[in-house]
C-alpha cells in the first residue's frame, strides 16, 4: 500500500517505520529539507491517502480508508451576540421600513 512513498522515502534516505496492523505509516519529518516534504505531500495526497499527524520531527500517513464506519459527529458552533450585533439589527430593521 506505502510502496510508492516508502521507496521515495528511502532514495531520500530518510527514515520510517510501517504499522501495518493500523494501517499507517510513521516518517521521519525532521530528516527532510522543505522540498523533499513537500514531494512526499504532494505523494501521499496524490494517492488518496491522508496525513494524520505532522508535526517537527514526525509525520503519521493512513490509507485513507476510514478505520471505523462511523463518522465524527460535529456540533454547531453557537456565536455569542454583542451589544453591537444588536444595534446593527436594529439599524438594518429600520432602514428595511424606510
Amino acid at each position: 500500500m506505502f510502496e510508492e512513498i516508502i521507496s521515495a522515502l528511502q532514495g531520500m534516505n530518510v527514515g520510517y517505520e510501517e504499522m501495518p496492523e493500523q494501517g499507517m505509516l510513521s516518517v521521519e519529518v525532521g530528516q527532510m529539507d522543505k522540498m523533499q516534504l513537500i514531494e512526499v505531500l504532494n505523494m501521499v495526497y496524490s494517492m488518496g491517502m491522508t496525513v494524520s499527524a505532522l508535526n517537527e520531527s514526525s509525520m503519521s500517513i493512513s490509507s485513507g480508508q476510514p478505520t471505523t464506519p462511523e463518522e465524527p459527529v460535529i456540533s454547531p458552533v453557537e456565536e455569542e451576540t454583542t451589544d453591537e450585533d444588536a444595534q446593527n439589527a436594529a439599524l438594518d430593521e429600520a432602514l428595511a421600513g424606510m
